[in-house]
Order: C-alpha cells, then structure tokens, then sequence
C-alpha cells in the first residue's frame, strides 16, 4: 500500500511539473510574439543600438537628444571590424537577445545586412536588416523566398532566351557580312 501510494504520488507530481513547464512555455512564447510585434519596443532597442554604435565608432553627439543621435548614426557606417566589436560588447548582446536575434545569425550578421555589397553597413541596412531577421524562420519565410528564387527562374528563362535570340540574329548578321567581303574579294 505504502509503494501504491508513493508511486500515485509520484505520478500526479509528474503530471502537475509538466503542466507547469507547458504552461511557462506558452506564457514565454506569447510574451516574445508580443516583443516580436511591439514597434515601440523595436524602436527603443535600435535608438539603444544606435547609441552603442555610436560610441564603438567614435561618433558620440554633442547632446544627447534622440534627433542628434540619429543625426550622428546616419554618418556612421559599420566595417566587418565594428560589427565583431560590437558583438563582444555585453550591450550589444543583451540588445540582440532582446530583439530575439538567434546566435546562428549573429555569427553571419556582416554578410546578411550588406545588402548592397559594398563592405560597409548603414544604419538603414542595420535597422532593416535587424527588423528582418528577428524572431525564428516560419514556413511563410521558406515559401516566401522559394516563390521568389522561381520567378527569378523564370525571368532567367526569359533573359536566356532573348539573348539566344540576339545571339542567332549577330552570328546570322556576321555571317552575311563574311559573305559579303568573300564576294566582294571575288569580284575584286
């Protein structure tokens, strides 16, 4: 009896621990889709980023107002060099995980945000790219990007072909031309 009652308790411990856990796992989800959506949230964490960037790269304002801030991080464009500065710095970190930025991104972050390609990070292609790539991929993400590459499939397709087009037309137009001189040689 005494075994019985122990292994009853036991179990309803069990059951109550792994509703607690489900439950703190929805409350911690629900409270991240609302991080997640919450622009004012978003806002004040960049202006926060903003301001650490700013001091990374020696271009603190004058006053701390957010309008010079934001005047002071327009002129500012972070290097791959920054950004690994910025990312040891436990700010920056805190700021990341706030903002749900996963670890795996973090790592390719310089690469994933130089959109232009140009070695250099603006604080447009920062704050853009960040807003992007919060949070985890969903399948709308997956979908999203697998309708893109086929449409530009599809335009490759078309591009190819006109350009096969254009091709046949030049190698066609040469070979008139070849024609042409050997009759004009022969004539000659």
């Amino acid at each position: 009896v005494v075994f019985m009652t122990f292994g009853l308790f036991n179990v309803i411990v069990a059951m109550f621990v792994e509703n607690v856990v489900k439950a703190a796992k929805s409350k911690s989800r629900q409270a991240r889709k609302e991080r997640l959506r919450n622009k004012g949230f978003f806002a004040r964490k960049m202006a926060e980023l903003l301001r650490v960037v700013c001091d990374i790269s020696g271009e603190q304002p004058d006053d701390p107002s957010e309008a010079s801030l934001l005047e002071r991080a327009l002129v500012v464009e972070v290097t791959p060099q920054t950004l690994e500065l910025m990312r040891g710095d436990p700010r920056v970190q805190k700021i990341f995980d706030e903002l749900d930025l996963a670890d795996e991104d973090q790592a390719n972050l310089f690469n994933t945000l130089d959109i232009d390609g140009n070695g250099k990070i603006d604080m447009q292609e920062l704050c853009g790219g960040i807003a992007k790539i919060r949070g985890e991929a969903c399948r709308s993400d997956i979908i999203s990007i697998n309708l893109m590459m086929q449409d530009i499939r599809a335009e490759l397709r078309t591009c190819m072909a006109s350009f096969l087009r254009r091709l046949h037309k030049q190698e066609d137009l040469l070979k008139r031309i070849r024609d042409s001189s050997e009759h004009f040689s022969e004539v000659c």
